[in-house]
Parts: structure tokens; sequence; C-alpha cells
């Protein structure tokens, strides 16, 4: 019995799907990091707000951990997925989006001396 050469666009080790190509979601940050930024409670918390589409806005003067936070929270929501307003970065200057009647998943990059200027809704 001959063994034949694989063919160039075949690979001997393919990578074995668990979820169709189209669900499939690369997680950029590392859930350690979550960890680190966020207690466990915060976390759950933000799990059920998400899965209640509620509107959940995160302010932080740090672009890193607004990504991180966003991106893991919408990792872990895995097999569903947020279909609605998704804004990992909303600047200051565009916070009357927070007026919007629908459910959301929004960033503020606010320095604390900005804060105080930013009117946040109470809802």
């Amino acid at each position: 019995m001959d063994v034949l050469p694989p063919k160039p666009e075949q690979s001997l080790c393919q990578p074995i799907p668990i979820l169709p190509c189209f669900e499939q979601k690369l997680l950029w940050y590392p859930l350690r990091e979550l960890f680190s930024v966020l207690s466990p409670e915060c976390v759950v918390q933000l799990l059920s707000c998400m899965l209640l589409e509620n509107q959940v806005l995160l302010v932080s003067a740090d672009y890193y951990r607004l990504m991180l936070v966003a991106e893991c929270m919408c990792a872990l929501v895995l097999p569903f997925t947020w279909h609605h307003i998704y804004v990992p970065i909303l600047p200051a200057a565009l916070s009357h989006f927070l007026d919007a009647p629908v459910p959301f998943i929004m960033g503020l990059h606010a320095t604390p001396a900005a804060k105080s200027y930013i009117a946040i809704p109470d809802e």
C-alpha cells in the first residue's frame, strides 16, 4: 500500500471547530485580567444585566480597561450574542448617546476631572 503525500491545500493538522464558523469569536483579552480589574460579584452582576438586556455603562479613564471589560463580557455570554448597541469606547463629547432608549453596552472614556461634567442618565 502506497502512502500519498497530502495535497498542498490539505493540512495534516487542522483544528476541529467546536462551534460553527459563524459563531466562533476570538477573545483577544485574557479573562484573568478581567477578574483582576473587577470582582467576581461585579462580573456576575454585569453578566446578568447583559442577559436581561439592560443598559450597561462602563466608565474608566483607561482605554485598555474599557476594551478589556467590554470584550470579555461579550465573550462570556457565549453561546448567546449581544445584538444590541455595542460601543466599547464612547468619547465624552458623545455622551448624549446615553439617552438612547434601547439596551446598550457603552464604555465611556472620562478622566476623573471630567466625570463631574458628564450628565449620566439615572436609568
